[in-house]
């Protein structure tokens, strides 16, 4: 069943090859949780991960509000939890508004309006889940951008 998204979260682009979309990345092989005493495969552990969709690398956008937006996931058994935007190179970090999320491994689209002033700036990204590892909110990606009069 697909997740309703409210209306302030666009959906990315879609794509003519399927393998493209965000939704059809991994097989449902993948992205099933693998239940305790089924299946002989081991459960596959993916860190959180997030990815900046917009702005893009190198673009360049008027001073004044900007609207980050981006992509979460995890492991199939656990759900994103928090994503996180810095600005000034990891100094601080500000919380990012989630999509939805009613089942664990599904994706979560993200936003966040920022205020910028003309400048170049380095957006970085981390996303976290309910995971006890300390070392899984890692910054998953970064991105330059130029903020113009």
């Amino acid at each position: 069943m697909a997740t309703q998204l409210p209306q302030n979260f666009e959906q990315p682009r879609r794509f003519q090859n399927p393998s493209q979309n965000l939704s059809v990345r991994f097989p449902p092989s993948v992205l099933r949780p693998v239940r305790q005493g089924q299946g002989n495969e081991p459960r596959k552990t993916v860190a959180p991960t997030s990815f900046i969709f917009s702005p893009s690398e190198g673009q360049r956008t008027a001073a004044g509000d900007v609207v980050v937006k981006g992509y979460a996931f995890t492991d199939t058994s656990r759900e994103i939890e928090r994503v996180e935007l810095s600005i000034d190179g990891g100094k601080t970090w500000e919380n990012a508004e989630l999509s939805p999320n009613p089942q664990p491994g599904e994706w979560r689209l993200w936003r966040k309006q920022l205020t910028l002033a003309p400048g170049t700036y380095q957006l970085a990204v981390r996303a976290s889940d309910y995971s006890p590892d300390p070392n899984a909110n890692q910054v998953s990606h970064r991105i330059n951008f130029q903020v113009t009069a």
